[in-house]
């Protein structure tokens, strides 16, 4: 993983313990990459609630669907010992 990748998804996990929904433009990347982190986060369990919805008309990639994000133990833990 590397820096940036890991800055941003502290950025997404605070923003979800905070109650904010994530969206992609408040981080300034890709869609392409935010549904990398999103999926990320989904995978190791840090968050629950989340769908990450793809669709595509061209070659860009639309990323939308994040539902009622909410923290998980692991994830709480996970932004406890990174900030």
């Amino acid at each position: 993983m590397n820096k940036n990748f890991k800055e941003i998804m502290i950025k997404v996990l605070k923003d979800i313990g905070e109650g904010k929904e994530p969206k992609y433009n408040r981080y300034s990347v890709s869609e392409g990459y935010f549904s990398s982190i999103l999926d990320y986060i989904r995978n190791k369990d840090f968050a629950r609630g989340m769908s990450v919805i793809r669709s595509s008309k061209t070659s860009s990639e639309r990323v939308s669907g994040y539902m009622n994000p909410y923290l998980t133990r692991s994830g709480v833990t996970y932004l406890n010992k990174n900030i």
